[in-house]
């Protein structure tokens, strides 16, 4: 059904009818639990909190030091999140937690080529959102950020820098 057909559908229903369509879809769908649970009490904070958990579930994926973590995971962590619709900032926030915490495993695992790609096109993505969402300032002062301290190790760090300066906006 489109979007427009549903639109229609939902013009002919009674208060009572939507209360309990609402009901239904809350107790079929996880994926409506979730999102209801968050539009009614929307804690950006305890979504952050369970997204870290995730990622570094998904890092301690490890086969003799090097990590198997999946970049699919953490991309529909991110696109999971953004579908909650937090609010740009927030979104920035999930993106910067992502690329913070995969980046800097790179002290502790063996990363392969792969998560290295996913590092520099998150970051490059990064810059691209913001530069959509009009937050260039705070994306370019949340990757120098990053890049200045010391959770990442040298090599990632310029890593990070090169992705940036590939990208022309």
């Amino acid at each position: 059904m489109s979007k427009s057909a549903f639109r229609k559908e939902i013009a002919t229903m009674t208060d009572e009818q939507l209360r309990q369509m609402l009901l239904d879809a809350y107790d079929a769908s996880p994926v409506m639990k979730e999102y209801f649970d968050f539009f009614l009490n929307p804690d950006v904070e305890a979504k952050l909190d369970k997204a870290r958990k995730l990622v570094i579930k998904e890092l301690n994926r490890t086969h003799w030091g090097t990590s198997n973590a999946r970049v699919t995971v953490f991309k529909k962590i991110i696109k999971d999140f953004a579908g909650l619709k937090p609010g740009a900032e927030a979104e920035l926030d999930m993106m910067m937690l992502v690329l913070r915490l995969v980046a800097g495993a790179d002290r502790y695992l063996n990363l392969k080529p792969t998560h290295e790609r996913f590092i520099a096109t998150l970051a490059q993505n990064i810059l691209k959102w913001a530069d959509k969402n009009q937050m260039t300032a705070e994306a370019v002062g949340h990757l120098t950020a990053l890049t200045q301290s010391s959770e990442l190790r040298p090599h990632m760090r310029n890593f990070i820098i090169d992705s940036m300066n590939a990208l022309q906006l």
